[in-house]
């Protein structure tokens, strides 16, 4: 009974559709053809101020850190040729350079364009660096640390442990002011906006750091640089600093650290209009950092320029700017104004089930790709989507005949995310940053706020420890699963056990975040990839794993707290000779890789209420999941819904309008697909359903009940 009846059933239940291909159809913006021809843009937008991603900013040799990898990073567009990448778990500016953004390398980044390459790395900086700090947090209290104070996971080399105690300081987001991103975070109790930014004077670029603070309620230090190879600093007006032999004083406002055999080069870091008291200082020739007593709210900027030590007098310069923050509280304005209108295609009431497509917005007017990832829909029966490339689109228009379906953009930036839910109206995206809470701030119908509501899931820099699952839980609060550390792709961390490398704390693991998002708990563990469902009216959890080393085949689980699933290397700590069986393996020639798991509680899609619905990439398309429970054991069958697919289904929603569901997916690792992504419709019709209302094993034999008489 653990192996699938999808292929004894396959003559009953695969009922074909109309068949179609899911090319992206064609697109109109407000009212007008759009250029067919368009290809897609590059994947840095122009005009959009961030996106996140893992940054390994290392330098070999010289004045800079030369281990600085930021596991979770926000790279920021300062202008044309200058760029900042601030780490969100250490708080930290990881390097600010000039030159190209970085190598674009991820998965996402390197399939953006070339949707079948998988040959994805850790991207690099490039360019040059102007100033960088080494992976410790970039604040502190009154006494600074350069060392890392967070708990060391499995491989203790690895830097991807997270964010730093909350107490300490914790990440809130940031906000999107036209070309400007606003940073916001909490350090020891103080509340701090900040902006980044570039000065140029006598054709010198230097990093500006402008910071606007509540009131602080004790003394905390901003660590500015860190300078390698320094020979010699200053912080004092009545200091002099040798620099190729001759002697001048220095700015009582900046810090000089000298570098270099000959001591031609300079790190300088300036600050203007900083609270009372307020004092630069260099540790050991090598940190410089802005000590800040506690007092009155303030807004004050930093200024960190390099270059030749006998141009450093351009600081002063620098300094001279007006010191302003953008005014982010009441949002920005709208980056993507347009509306792309698609016809989708219906097919005819043929079978008991048929597939209608979603026509996707492509082309667009900003040369986007479009790989959908997730859907969920509002109140109003709007939809949500979320793709692959980081953005987030709302869907209008999925009546009955999706005649015109309206694709107005949200939101962009986001790290390779694979989830959207949508809870009280509200868009939550979970990528490899945590569990971002999207809000338009203005009523313009673009995010303005991309809020951290959650971080403190562990994500280390292995490439395949993807966040998989969200679902929400009833009451508040989320449940999430992250894949395990796969022995593929870059290497980040040593191998553990065939096919595993040691990976994060949370890798293979389903875990619970708390209604506020603050803390984490897991609620189980061993397993490989693990895809969750969450029914909305019970709260049971449903997974798939992914078949590979230590899972023989495609297994449906119901997910029990404190369960063990069988894969060693994701254990972490638990019992491996108690692990649990799954409700149904399905055999690999049937389903190769497995994908989300949905829960249909509206009985007008024929299933009955609360039915499981299991996903396959591979195949790829959907399957109903029979529980069969009996006073011994429970135990489960499978039957592939009808429908031919063209993409795979990786994540599906059932829609509460009319009861239909809902399937996103997009292709890049194995499948048999032969589209690149879609977004597709599985609907009930008036016809006859041949699927069976029920399966149960019995002594005599398996017993399957019809809803109707068959022939």
């Amino acid at each position: 009974m653990r192996r699938s009846l999808a292929g004894a059933l396959a003559g009953a239940a695969l009922a074909v559709a109309a068949t179609w291909t899911t090319g992206f159809g064609a697109a109109t913006t407000r009212g007008a053809m759009a250029d067919s021809t368009l290809a897609v843009g590059p994947f840095i937008e122009p005009g959009f101020p961030f996106i996140v991603s893992t940054l390994d900013a290392g330098v070999r040799g010289g004045a800079f850190p030369a281990r600085n990898l930021a596991v979770r990073c926000v790279v920021l567009m300062l202008d044309d040729d200058t760029h900042a990448c601030f780490d969100t778990d250490l708080l930290r500016v990881a390097a600010a350079w000039r030159g190209g953004p970085m190598k674009l390398t991820t998965m996402a980044q390197v399939s953006y364009d070339k949707p079948f390459n998988k040959n994805n790395a850790i991207p690099q900086l490039v360019g040059t660096p102007i100033v960088a700090t080494g992976i410790y947090p970039g604040w502190a209290g009154a006494n600074p640390t350069f060392s890392d104070p967070r708990p060391a996971g499995p491989n203790p080399s690895d830097v991807g442990r997270g964010p730093i105690a909350a107490e300490r300081g914790r990440w809130n987001g940031l906000h999107v002011v036209g070309k400007q991103a606003i940073l916001s975070y909490t350090v020891e109790g103080t509340e701090i906006a900040e902006q980044i930014g570039t000065a140029s004077a006598d054709g010198q670029v230097g990093i500006t750091r402008t910071f606007r603070t509540s009131a602080i309620a004790r003394p905390i230090t901003l660590v500015v640089a860190e300078v390698a190879d320094g020979a010699k600093s200053a912080v004092d007006a009545t200091l002099a600093v040798e620099v190729q032999g001759a002697k001048s004083a220095v700015d009582a406002t900046q810090a000089v650290v000298v570098q270099g055999v000959a001591r031609d080069t300079a790190t300088v870091v300036g600050v203007t209009g900083a609270p009372a008291g307020a004092r630069l200082q260099v540790d050991s020739n090598r940190y410089v950092t802005l000590r800040i007593p506690a007092g009155q709210a303030s807004t004050f900027r930093v200024v960190a320029w390099r270059g030749r030590a006998a141009d450093r007098a351009v600081v002063g310069a620098m300094l001279q700017k007006p010191v302003r923050i953008a005014e982010f509280e009441r949002g920005g304005p709208s980056h993507w104004d347009s509306t792309v209108v698609t016809r989708g295609v219906i097919s005819p009431d043929s079978a008991d089930y048929v597939v209608d497509r979603v026509t996707l917005p492509m082309p667009n007017p900003w040369r986007r790709n479009v790989r959908v990832s997730d859907v969920d829909f509002f109140s109003d029966g709007r939809a949500a989507a979320v793709t692959f490339d980081g953005d987030v689109w709302i869907v209008s228009g999925l009546d009955r005949g999706l005649d015109q379906v309206r694709w107005k953009r949200f939101a962009s930036g986001l790290y390779e995310p694979l989830n959207l839910k949508v809870v009280r109206d509200t868009i939550y995206v979970l990528d490899r940053e945590g569990i971002v809470r999207l809000i338009d701030v203005n009523g313009d119908g673009e995010a303005d706020s991309y809020e951290n509501f959650s971080n403190v899931l562990v994500q280390s820099g292995e490439s395949r420890e993807y966040p998989l699952g969200l679902a929400a839980k009833p009451g508040g609060g989320f449940y999430v699963s992250i894949g395990g550390a796969l022995d593929n792709g870059p290497k980040t961390s040593p191998q553990i056990a065939p096919g595993f490398r040691a990976g994060a704390i949370h890798s293979g693991s389903v875990l619970e975040i708390s209604a506020d998002g603050r803390s984490i708990t897991p609620f189980a563990t061993g397993l490989r990839e693990p895809n969750i469902g969450g029914n909305p009216r019970t709260g049971q959890l449903a997974s798939s794993d992914q078949q590979g080393n230590f899972v023989p085949a495609t297994p449906v689980y119901l997910i029990r707290k404190g369960g063990y699933y069988n894969v060693t290397p994701t254990a972490h700590g638990a019992d491996t000779t108690k692990g649990l069986p799954p409700l149904v393996w399905i055999p690999h020639e049937v389903d190769a890789s497995g994908a989300g798991e949905v829960w249909v509680t509206d009985g007008r899609m024929g299933l009955g209420s609360d039915a499981l619905v299991h996903l396959s990439y591979a195949r790829p398309g959907p399957f109903r999941v029979y529980v069969d429970s009996t006073r011994s054991a429970v135990q489960g069958a499978t039957v592939a819904l009808p429908g031919t697919y063209a993409t795979p289904t990786l994540k599906g929603r059932m829609y509460p309008g009319d009861g239909t569901l809902y399937l996103a997916g997009f292709q890049i690792w194995q499948s048999n697909a032969k589209d690149v992504s879609s977004l597709v419709r599985l609907r009930k019709t008036d016809r006859p359903s041949t699927i069976p209302a029920a399966v149960h094993a019995g002594q005599q034999g398996i017993l399957l009940q019809f809803a109707t008489r068959l022939d």
